[in-house]
């Protein structure tokens, strides 16, 4: 069954990815998520700068 990241998830992977310096993996982990499905929100939301 797939899980939709809500949108205080959202703000915690990009938290932890730009401020933390934390990995895919370790996000992916804390969460319980798939290493994928961290690094396709990273994409999804980043801006034209990559941040």
């Amino acid at each position: 069954m797939y899980k939709h990241i809500i949108n205080e998830e959202r703000h915690l992977i990009n938290y932890l990815f730009y401020f933390e310096k934390k990995s895919i993996s370790q996000i992916a982990q804390n969460l319980k998520r798939n290493k994928s499905t961290i690094s396709r929100e990273l994409k999804r939301n980043s801006d034209e700068f990559g941040t």
